[in-house]
């Protein structure tokens, strides 16, 4: 979540200013990764000024399910999901043809 908030969104320590392309931010986020010497405590990310600290695991804190590395959406080439659409077309329609005649 640091790396998000920092590095991705470029926010400074004590201010949210950009939160683009996201939208509807909850205040503080579960990093899930347990506080060792406490055990009934774990880290959690405050998104409204940057800060990582612990608190009780039954405290109510969302989650945001991310992957390592940038977060973003997925491209699709256009080019090549039309040329596999089209072939299986193709395909399809030369099966139906042999059965018919």
């Amino acid at each position: 979540m640091g790396d998000l908030f920092y590095n991705i969104l470029g926010n400074s320590a004590g201010s949210l200013t950009n939160t683009s392309p996201f939208s509807n931010i909850m205040h503080s986020y579960w990093s899930a990764t347990e506080y060792v010497p406490g055990g009934s405590t774990a880290w959690y990310f405050k998104i409204g000024n940057g800060e990582q600290t612990t608190n009780y695991k039954n405290f109510l804190i969302y989650a945001w399910a991310v992957h390592s590395g940038d977060v973003g959406t997925g491209v699709v080439p256009v080019p090549a999901a039309v040329w596999l659409f089209s072939s299986g077309l193709l395909g399809l329609l030369c099966f139906t043809r042999r059965k018919i005649s």
